[in-house]
Formats: structure tokens, sequence, C-alpha cells
């Protein structure tokens, strides 16, 4: 499968099985979306893990008793969302994946918000595809 079929696949999965509907991520006005598709584009080495505690100030999980998880220090979201791949290639390319439909996301969303734009933005689709088809004729 081709890199835009996953994502569109993983985008997909986020909605149908986890239940987050464009209506849900309009509520994401914070940039949480592009964050968290960040965070997962980047690479295990570069991260910058924190460890968070049951009872690290601020941090309210009821009903979990005591626990220690490590997590992405700029992660937007509760711990129990941050779910890497893994430092293999296959799991690299899972959290690329995820970037990807998170950023899908946040694009349909702010075209959600500037309806005016999406004229243009279809008929930029549009010629990038003809030209991309163009592309794949010549090689």
């Amino acid at each position: 499968m081709t890199a835009t079929t996953l994502i569109t696949h993983e985008r997909l999965r986020q909605i149908e099985e986890e239940g987050w509907t464009a209506e849900h991520d309009d509520e994401h006005v914070d940039g949480s979306l592009a964050k968290a598709a960040l965070c997962y584009a980047t690479a295990p080495h570069e991260r910058k893990m924190i460890t968070l505690r049951s009872w690290t100030p601020g941090i309210e999980l009821p009903g979990r008793g005591d626990f220690t998880c490590q997590i992405l220090e700029d992660w937007p979201w509760a711990p129990e969302w941050w779910k890497p791949g893994g430092n293999s290639p296959e799991g690299r390319r899972r959290d690329l994946v995820k970037a990807g439909a998170l950023l899908k996301a946040e694009i349909a969303r702010l075209r959600r918000l500037d309806s005016s734009l999406n004229d243009l933005i279809d008929h930029l689709y549009l010629q990038l595809f003809h030209v991309s088809f163009r592309l794949d004729v010549l090689l």
C-alpha cells in the first residue's frame, strides 16, 4: 500500500473504531491535533520523555491507583492516548502513519472553519492530481 492509502485507512480507523469524528475534531481549537501529529512524527531517539506518576501534581487520573508511565513531554492529551509503535521499522512506520492521519484530521478541521477556501483548495488538489498523473505516465 502507498503512504497515502495507509494514512487514509488509519484516519478511517480513528473515526470508526475510536469515534474521533469531524465534530469531535472541531473541538480541538488549541492545535492539539497537529501537536499530537508532531509527537508521532518525531524520531524515537529525538523524543523528550518524562515520567508521570499517579501522585504527580496536576495529574488527576481517578480510579487508577498508583502507576508510573513514560510519556512524551509535549504530548497534548491524557497519557493513555500516547501509543508509540516502538523502535522497529514497523513501529516507526506506524507512528508516521498516525502522524499523517492526525494531520489529515487537522487539515480537514481547518477547511471546515473557512469554507470560502474550499473551492480553491479543491482546485489545487485537482491540479496536483493532474500533474502527478502526468508524471506517472512519463516515468
